[in-house]
């Protein structure tokens, strides 16, 4: 009798909060229509479109220039859409070399692509992997950065979801951080995974920062150098 009342509550609480994740992307995706004309493949692994609007509302709100991005989509369009009326510069990252030729292709189709620099880095084996995982490769990325010029990282990418892959993002911040200014934010998403949410206390434990953990509206976690506005 208990164990039926538990697992019915449990069910109950993950409707619940099915209901609102679905709630706050209905109406996410209405403030990001404005910002595109033509259709686009939201794909099961693709940002919540929550998710996208926080980016977006970080890139507005605290003025972010400068940003890097691991592994690109559909998050790409919007974030460039943005950037384009703030001569700001948005650096995709992406392992697979055809889904990063058709992110080039959607790009200059849409005029976009003097705001994205898509580079196509393969994974390869990580000297600070904490699994099976491979990373970008570093020397590619190099030719592109430059220390104290990231403003944003947006961590979607390597793909975390295959077993011995499940901490594949966790070298984002090491190896970016000689790259980031001294005001910064990191958005890591995905955080319901419990992978991700070991990374994310890492992360903190390593910067001294705390990261804001949004698991109905977009499921990312935020993390700031300084404590600014939050949308």
């Amino acid at each position: 009798m208990l164990f039926t009342r538990l697992l019915k509550n449990k069910i109950e609480e993950l409707l619940f909060k099915g209901i609102f994740r679905r709630s706050e992307d209905i109406l996410a995706l209405q403030y990001l229509t404005p910002l595109s004309s033509v259709y686009l493949p939201w794909s099961q692994s693709a940002m919540r479109p929550s998710a996208i609007v926080g980016i977006l509302n970080e890139i507005i709100v605290n003025n972010r220039l400068c940003i890097v991005e691991c592994g690109g989509g559909i998050s790409t369009n919007y974030i460039a859409r943005i950037l384009k009326n703030r001569e700001g510069h948005l650096y995709t990252i992406e392992h697979d070399a055809i889904w990063a030729e058709h992110i080039t292709e959607f790009l200059e189709s849409e005029n976009l692509q003097k705001f994205v620099t898509v580079i196509c880095a393969p994974l390869k084996e990580c000297d600070i992997s904490l699994d099976s995982s491979y990373w970008y490769d570093e020397d590619i990325i190099a030719k592109f950065l430059s220390e104290d010029m990231i403003d944003l990282i947006v961590i979607d990418g390597p793909p975390a979801y295959q077993r011995g892959q499940e901490l594949s993002r966790y070298p984002a911040l090491p190896k970016f951080k000689k790259y980031l200014k001294e005001d910064f934010c990191i958005i890591l998403d995905d955080i319901d995974r419990p992978d991700e949410k070991k990374i994310v206390r890492m992360w903190e434990k390593n910067l001294g920062i705390i990261f804001e953990k949004r698991y109905i509206n977009g499921n990312i976690a935020i993390g700031r150098s300084r404590g600014f506005f939050t949308v």
